[in-house]
């Protein structure tokens, strides 16, 4: 009995040894996946970190694009405002000359004698 008991005992030692060896190699395992892990999460994280840069980029120049097309559309349709503005403006004090020397006209005529309006007349 004391053979099979001490049998027993060097079995259960190889089996806790294995066990220990088993937990060393387990342990070893989950320390190298651990290093390797910020590498990866550092690559992935730069990777990330570059396109969403590269979008941003191309998003600011597409805006840059859309405010240029923006103001040159309401550039052109100010000036066109402006010169529509200009025209009425000259027309309208043409109007207003005509009138103001249409009414001088007769004043004038009404005022001043037939001799002096056709020396005037005759001078211009």
């Amino acid at each position: 009995m004391q053979r099979f008991r001490l049998a027993l005992s060097c079995a259960l030692l190889a089996a806790l040894t294995g066990v220990a060896v088993q937990a060393i190699l387990l342990l070893h395992a989950a320390t190298v996946a651990t290093r390797a892990l910020p590498n990866a999460a550092s690559v992935e994280i730069q990777a990330t970190r570059a396109a969403v840069v590269a979008e941003i980029h191309a998003t600011r120049a597409d805006l840059i694009n859309q405010v240029e097309v923006a103001r040159k559309d309401l550039l052109g349709k100010a000036d066109a405002q402006l010169s529509t503005i200009q025209s009425e403006s000259f027309r309208q004090i043409t109007e207003l000359r005509s009138v103001a020397d249409r009414r001088l006209g007769t004043r004038w005529r009404a005022r001043t004698p037939r001799s002096a309006r056709s020396r005037r007349c005759e001078t211009t």
